[in-house]
């Protein structure tokens, strides 16, 4: 009985390596036949290691929106590939602007500073030199911490005061 388990618990870990799963422990083949839900987080360890941007929601402004987000991260886009190179959730946000054709910040609006993401700050800002050689900031991290730091917002073409209702309705 013993080498039948063993067989049929070897041709379940072969099956699932032709499908690219690695399995570590045999016994775990029995376990995951009986499995209905599997949760994981972003870290693709059940993914392929990508991740897409599928929605976000603007008051105003995609386009500084979209730049914003690809000028503030250390993904690059790969012209050859078609496709951002470096951390999944960087690419993630490299890829979503160039679906809008953004595919050429860096050069057209080169990193001046930057202060890099740290888990203490939650946050990562760079500023960038636009077009008409004005400096530009842009910052992204945690919701809560960034939202907490702004006292402005921009908001159908103009720039106006957060209020505490407003920055709480965001955070929703």
């Amino acid at each position: 009985l013993v080498a039948v388990v063993t067989i049929v618990l070897s041709m379940g870990v072969t099956k699932m390596s032709k499908r690219q799963a690695i399995i570590r422990k045999m016994t775990a083949v029995e376990t995951l036949g009986c499995t209905q839900i599997i949760c994981s987080d972003k870290t693709g360890t059940l993914t392929q290691n990508k991740m897409t941007v599928v929605k976000h929601e603007l008051a105003s402004d995609e386009d500084k929106f979209l730049a914003g987000m690809a000028l503030c991260s250390d993904a690059k886009w790969d012209a050859e590939k078609g496709e951002a190179v470096g951390e999944p959730t960087e690419c993630a946000l490299v890829n979503d602007a160039a679906k809008a054709g953004m595919t050429d910040l860096d050069s057209q609006r080169p990193r001046i500073g930057e202060a890099p993401f740290d888990s203490g700050r939650k946050m990562m800002s760079v500023v960038v030199k636009d077009v008409d050689g004005d400096f530009e900031q842009f910052t992204k991290g945690a919701p809560d911490v960034v939202i907490g730091l702004c006292t402005h917002v921009y908001e159908n073409g103009r720039v106006v005061e957060l209020t505490d209702a407003r920055r709480e309705e965001i955070l929703a």
